[in-house]
């Protein structure tokens, strides 16, 4: 069950940040937003345990996507982090991946993809 269930997203384009976090809203998770990943990684310290999973984008000035999950995974090295970018790159995957990263996806861009990305993750079924 997803209600309730409260997610930090990382994301610094406004308008992927809007769309991501209303697909998410409407899955049943509360969503925190937070545009750049030096604040999300002080909000995270701050709070290790409060969020059921991160989703994070890559491309992020002046802490990307994957220096945001490592720093986080220092913190709470059980932390479930996704990270998305707008680009297919294998050599990105392979690191996150050794970085201890859950998923490394495309940004889902409708609620099915979402879906997808979240019951790939293990963090959504879709009776929720």
């Amino acid at each position: 069950m997803t209600r309730d269930k409260q997610v930090l997203l990382v994301e610094d384009d406004e308008s992927h940040a809007l769309l991501a976090s209303l697909l998410l809203e409407r899955l049943g998770f509360k969503v925190q937003v937070i545009n750049n990943g030096e604040d999300a990684v002080q909000l995270f310290q701050s709070m290790p345990d409060a969020f059921h999973f991160v989703m994070t984008d890559y491309t992020m000035l002046p802490l990307d996507g994957l220096g945001t999950a490592r720093r986080m995974l220092e913190v709470n090295p059980s932390a479930v982090i996704l990270l998305c970018t707008g680009r297919d790159d294998p050599a990105l995957m392979r690191e996150a991946r050794l970085a201890g990263v859950r998923t490394v996806a495309l940004k889902p861009s409708n609620r099915a993809e979402m879906e997808d990305l979240l019951a790939g993750a293990g963090l959504y079924t879709y009776e929720d």
